[in-house]
């Protein structure tokens, strides 16, 4: 018997978009979808990477939340904010931020925005994580309207 991929049995991705600033550009990450950076001239640069789970059974939100700060734990000196929520496309999100010290660039602020779309039997779990230091106010805006841009199309 042949299996194949996409197929009725294993369904194609759902498209997913965003859209970034002029002053950002897209850049290639490994075990992502997509991603963006802001094209800063020195220091850290701001950027969203969009990640992507098939899973075979659905979760809530508050789920999700918890594996989100269940990584978020595993950061040195985090600090996790308040669960958030964004409704885009009749779909809620939960968006959850925290901020750690990573050694090498100091502080480093990050927000997870995650949804879960069901797709013929299975769900499809997107991620898009933005990072920015303190000090990058202006990126921090633009990740969150790049998150609030968010486009998912299931076939």
């Amino acid at each position: 018997m042949l299996i194949s991929y996409p197929s009725e049995q294993f369904p194609s991705l759902p498209e997913i978009s965003v859209v970034i600033p002029q002053s950002w550009e897209f850049v290639r990450v490994e075990g992502s979808l997509m991603g963006a950076v802001s094209k800063m001239k020195e220091g850290f640069h701001p950027n969203v990477v969009v990640g992507h789970s098939r899973l075979v059974s659905t979760h809530t939100q508050e789920e999700i939340a918890e594996q989100i700060k269940s990584y978020a734990r595993t950061l040195p000196q985090v600090k996790i904010g308040k669960d958030l929520r964004l409704l885009s496309q009749d779909k809620e999100w939960v968006i959850v931020s925290f901020s750690y010290v990573h050694e090498s660039v100091g502080p480093i602020g990050q927000v997870i925005a995650a949804a879960l779309f069901e797709n013929h039997g299975v769900y499809d779990l997107f991620r898009i994580t933005g990072s920015a230091t303190p000090e990058q106010t202006e990126a921090q805006e633009q990740i969150q309207a790049i998150i609030q841009s968010v486009n998912v199309t299931v076939s």
